[in-house]
Formats: structure tokens, sequence, C-alpha cells
């Protein structure tokens, strides 16, 4: 494949991709890669452009339904454990200056 039709085959499957999410946000896991020292199974939200390059260069694949599930679970983990974080801290805060 050459670099024209590379080029082409990501805008081609990044317009599929935007009709598949609207709102322009796709999550993919990456596949190891023993050239570039990545390990599989990395869960990454981006949007369709950067999707597209990353299927048609075969780094990534779609995230199956499972991992994506694992992905927003660890999001909103992560977000609570920084709202409590910042609870605490404004909570100190109001008692230091008493």
């Amino acid at each position: 494949m050459n670099i024209r039709e590379h080029n082409q085959a990501i805008r081609d499957l990044a317009k599929e991709l935007s009709v598949q999410f609207i709102d322009d946000t796709v999550l993919i896991v990456s596949v190891a890669n023993r050239e570039r020292h990545s390990p599989a199974g990395a869960v990454k939200e981006v949007d369709c452009q950067n999707a597209a390059r990353c299927l048609v260069g075969n780094t990534h694949k779609l995230a199956n339904a499972e991992q994506i599930s694992a992905y927003h679970q660890h999001a909103e983990n992560e977000r609570q454990r920084i709202e409590q974080s910042e609870f605490k801290r404004r909570s100190d805060a109001l008692r230091l200056r008493r």
C-alpha cells in the first residue's frame, strides 16, 4: 500500500467511524507491537481521525463491550477518588483557617 492509498484508507475509515460514533469519541485497544515496545490491552479514548489512523496502522483495534465497560468503570472510580481527595483538601483548608 503506497502513501496515497494509506491516507485514503484512513480518510475512508474516519468517515465510517464518524457515522458509527456520532460524538466523535472512539475507544480503541492497543495490540502488542514488539517494534514499538507497546503492550497489548491499553484502552484509549480518541477521536475518529486518530482511531482510523491507529486501526489502519494495525497498532490498535476497536474495544469490545467488556473493555468499554471496564474503561468506564475505571474512569468513574478515578473521578470519585479525585472528588473525595478534593473534598478532603478543601475541608482541611477550612479547618486551618479557623
